[in-house]
């Protein structure tokens, strides 16, 4: 999603110039904006086709959703701004973004015990099994930290998406907390929300303001992500085509 960040950079005066819709160019002159919002309508029509045969395939893609926000949130912005203080004693964007991904390792690692342990083995996660050091590492600028927070993303749903129902009620402990998988696998989606909130706090603390750009971008980005796990490799080539060609037109 190349075409994600150009997107999310066009200034709000540029929204309101004309555009013409050169597939049916019959009716009235559009805006700009129309022209982003004719690609997220593209995104969603791809997620409602979507039909997951898991209830874990559903949460997974409701996870990337949440992702999807997430990476519409900073795709393309200064990689400076990772590293710069929001207020005292608050974790930067790059800290932030690093605990989300332990949290997605470590959470990946639970879950992958509870549905394979023996019923004879305890149910906490043995220590052996958490996330390594240098597994949580998250160097770089804003695109390569999205990058490897796809990545990882990417492995949870290869590796949890086709859990059976039958596994859902084995049981997990979370903070203490006596859980089953069901609960686990709900709350991959919650935290990435929780810590995108924090990211977005953090932007206003640095005086970043999100035009109107970005916040259409945040949305066909989270829509992306809804359907990206189950739609086809050429579908998602044309959309990224079409985007492409679109906003390069625009910018």
């Amino acid at each position: 999603m190349d075409w994600l960040a150009a997107a999310a950079k066009l200034d709000d005066d540029r929204l309101g110039g004309e555009w013409t819709w050169t597939e049916n160019p019959r009716g009235e002159t559009l805006q700009v904006r129309d022209a982003l919002y004719a690609l997220l309508e593209n995104e969603l029509d791809a997620a409602a086709r979507v039909r997951h045969d898991t209830y874990a395939s559903a949460q997974m893609a409701m996870a990337q959703a949440a992702f999807g926000d997430l990476r519409g949130l900073l795709a393309g912005s200064a990689s400076q701004l990772l590293d710069s203080t929001p207020a005292e004693g608050e974790w930067t964007i790059r800290q932030t973004l690093k605990h989300m991904l332990e949290v997605e390792l470590s959470y990946r690692s639970h879950i992958e015990w509870a549905v394979t342990r023996k019923d004879s083995e305890p149910v906490r996660r043995p220590d052996s099994m958490a996330p390594k050091p240098d597994e949580t590492v998250l160097e770089g600028n804003v695109a390569a930290v999205l990058d490897r927070l796809a990545a990882a993303r990417a492995r949870t749903d290869s590796s949890l998406s086709d859990i059976k129902e039958e596994m859902f009620g084995r049981p997990s402990i979370w903070v203490g907390h006596d859980v089953d998988v069901a609960f686990r696998l709900r709350r991959f989606a919650s935290h990435i929300s929780e810590h995108t909130i924090q990211v977005e706090k953090a932007l206003d603390s640095l005086s970043v303001r999100l035009g109107e750009a970005r916040r259409i971008a945040r949305r066909m980005s989270a829509a992306r992500g809804l359907h990206e796990r189950k739609t086809s490799a050429e579908r998602l080539g044309e959309l990224d085509r079409r985007a492409a060609a679109r906003i390069s037109s625009l910018a």
